[in-house]
């Protein structure tokens, strides 16, 4: 499939044959000017013809409103013709060739657009006034031409430089690229570009530095908090705190202290070149009132075409040929569709880029005109409504009471550092996190679904030590004392996952751990239902533990013990009771959902296959950001449908006007640009759109 191409300079889709490069005249003329300067003298150039063509265009007004007003003896007037003639050539080969190319362009695939409709306009006035000038005739109207094509580049040039402000996300993003790097050799630090930063390699950031690619916090200071700003990806004022084992991001701006990370993709594959990605792709997108308005557009042309031709011949009949030529031009003119075809694709890029602002990438541009209409919203538990990451929430110990808390945790930690289960890496980050230096091991054992053994040398007296499961422990002969069984059987009663610890014979203790409710949940929940919706919690896990979570969000429908396919099954049964479903998910078994549901919600810290498969992704957890979406899609959807009544009412006005006498061809050309300037108005209104606004 052939790639949707896009404008360079306001990165909006090229849907005619004027350029492969630009959308439109005015965008290439923007983009020499302000986007090239400096390049062998081409942008120079460029503006110096806008220049002469408006010092043209005003001397010919000029001589024209002397002949208008008969101020000028009769004996001179046909070489006021001739000076006319001599000055509007060079504006018309200076300021309407790119119009007439495309003219021409539009002729061979019959498909014709707004270059036509201004190609003809001004042509068509430069024609009358050369044959009626080479006849003898007075009535020539050189002014009317030229006045047309420089209104009408300078609000080309106006609405390209103003539609480049939408895509100034994407221009921010990339302007925050960083450039180097420095990378560890073992003790030596190197300097090289950020782009040349692999996988696996260790790069040392200081304070005040650009993280210059994605990674992992391996080394900071004793203290183990490291403050790194994430604004500028996710939206977010307040420093972000980062802990050994935590993800860092490229672009993000370290604080005070100095660290070395672990590089886990390069810059290529790194979040921030997703966001740019990700970005381009949905301007690129074309959503279903955009593709309305592009037919729309496609049909317009040929009626106008029509109708410039009936009021031609009408006014021929009535009045002759200068008003003939006048009303047919003003038709042309005021009826260029340039509004209508701004009307989506602006609020489209502005509201990417405004998302963009706050931490949300949006992945396709339908989701401004299906997520205004959405009742009910699913959230999965783990990872999105909950981090995700079990903590340690207490320590059991044995009846006796011969080992202190602290003790316990330090040989625990000690023996889970080698593990990758997600429980061992809990406990040993409980441990690193306590302080004091944990005991070294050896022979230690891993094994898959029971735990782990090893030696661990406890105040230098190596000892054999088990980290598990209950049966772990009565498999490795460790008997537990009744209080511990009790206290532990109550714990698993409510949903907590344990781990045992055990040597000399006995479980000393045990671990409790727990899946905490991210602290902007339960708000989160309150900001929804103040929209309305309806909202539902859906786990995999047993119910217990699942209610655990439910009794701290209040109003959310709790399913519990749901299976991947049976999260979709829930989903379709709420879409046959006519909702309109959003999902919010992070994980692998999340993404059948996210497909299934109208809107798919991905959160920062998912997944990749959850990611692609969502029309939204959150860069930074914050559900709270979700309510903020749907309000902001709601004003980016009520300022599409502005902008298309606009465009619809001001062509059908203008039309009528211009066909029934009542519009010069300047004003015609005057309007066009003001319509379109208002759309792109309105729709730049975006970009100021705020939290404190959206609760008015």
């Amino acid at each position: 499939m052939k790639r949707q191409p896009y404008c360079q300079h306001c990165r909006l889709p090229i849907r005619s044959g004027f350029s492969d490069r630009f959308c439109c005249y005015g965008c290439r003329l923007a983009f020499r000017i302000v986007g090239e300067q400096g390049e062998g003298g081409e942008a120079a150039f460029l503006l110096a013809r806008l220049a002469i063509g408006a010092l043209l265009s005003m001397n010919i007004m000029t001589f024209s409103l002397l002949l208008y007003t008969k101020a000028i003896p009769p004996e001179v007037i046909p070489s006021f013709h001739l000076l006319l003639f001599l000055l509007s050539t060079p504006l018309m080969l200076l300021l309407g060739a790119p119009f007439f190319r495309g003219f021409y362009q539009e002729i061979k695939t019959f498909s014709f657009g707004m270059d036509s409709l201004i190609a003809l306009g001004a042509g068509a006035a430069y024609l009358y006034s050369t044959i009626a000038w080479l006849a003898g005739g007075e009535g020539v109207y050189f002014d009317t031409g030229t006045m047309i094509l420089v209104l009408v580049t300078l609000g080309r040039f106006l609405e390209a430089t103003a539609r480049a402000r939408a895509a100034d996300g994407i221009r921010h993003l990339l302007s925050m690229a960083p450039l180097t790097a420095t990378v560890l050799a073992g003790e030596t630090a190197v300097r090289k570009p950020a782009e040349a930063v692999q996988r696996g390699e260790i790069f040392l950031v200081r304070p005040g530095e650009q993280i210059p690619v994605d990674g992992e916090v391996i080394e900071g200071e004793s203290s183990g908090t490291i403050a790194v700003d994430e604004s500028m990806l996710t939206g977010e004022a307040r420093p972000a705190e980062k802990r050994t084992g935590d993800r860092i991001y490229a672009v993000a701006l370290n604080g005070e202290v100095p660290f070395k990370a672990r590089a886990i993709a390069p810059l290529a594959d790194s979040l921030f070149r997703r966001m740019i990605s990700l970005m381009e792709k949905a301007q690129q997108a074309r959503g279903e009132m955009a593709r309305l308005a592009d037919r729309i557009s496609a049909r317009f042309v040929p009626i106008v075409l029509f109708c410039a031709a009936a009021t031609a011949l009408f006014w021929w009949r009535r009045a002759g040929g200068p008003a003939a030529l006048f009303n047919a031009l003003a038709v042309l003119l005021v009826a260029c569709p340039c509004a209508l075809g701004l009307a989506t694709p602006m609020v489209i890029s502005v509201g990417i880029g405004r998302s963009a602002r706050e931490g949300i990438l949006i992945r396709s541009s339908r989701v401004f005109e299906a997520l205004p209409n959405v009742t009910a919203i699913f959230f999965d538990k783990t990872g999105t409504m909950t981090e995700g990451k079990p903590v340690l929430l207490s320590i059991l110990l044995a009846w006796s009471e011969k080992v202190s808390a602290t003790h316990l945790l330090t040989v625990g930690a000690s023996l889970a550092q080698p593990s990758e289960h997600v429980l061992a890496r809990a406990l040993a980050l409980a441990g690193l996190r306590q302080g004091g230096s944990l005991y070294p091991i050896a022979e230690f054992k891993n094994h898959p679904g029971f735990g782990l053994a090893g030696r661990v040398q406890i105040k230098g007296e190596g000892k054999w030590v088990w980290i598990g499961s209950r049966r772990w422990m009565k498999e490795n002969d460790l008997i537990f004392d009744p209080r511990l069984e009790a206290q532990s059987r109550l714990a698993e009663s409510e949903g907590k996952s344990l781990l045992f610890c055990g040597w000399e014979g006995g479980v000393q203790g045990g671990f409790i751990f727990t899946d905490r409710l991210r602290a902007e949940a339960a708000e989160a929940v309150v900001l929804l239902r103040r929209e309305g919706l309806s909202l539902h919690l859906l786990s995999g896990d047993r119910k217990g533990a699942a209610e655990e979570i439910g009794k701290q969000l209040p109003g959310c429908a709790l399913h519990a013990e749901r299976l991947p396919h049976e999260k979709v099954e829930e989903i379709r049964r709420t879409q046959k009771g006519g909702a309109t479903v959003a999902m919010v998910g992070d994980g692998i078994n999340d993404a059948a959902a996210l497909a299934e549901a109208d809107i798919g919600i991905a959160v920062g810290t998912g997944s990749d296959i959850a990611k692609e498969t969502a029309d939204v992704s959150l860069v930074q957890t914050d559900l709270r950001k979700i309510a903020w979406l749907i309000r902001f899609s709601k004003r980016a959807f009520r300022t599409m449908k502005q902008n298309l009544f606009w465009a619809f009412f001001y062509n059908v006005i203008g039309v009528g006007l211009a066909m029934a006498g009542m519009l010069q061809p300047i004003f015609a050309a005057l309007a066009m640009i003001v319509s379109s300037l208002l759309v792109i108005w309105n729709s730049l209104r975006l970009r100021t759109f705020s939290e404190v606004r959206s609760r008015e």
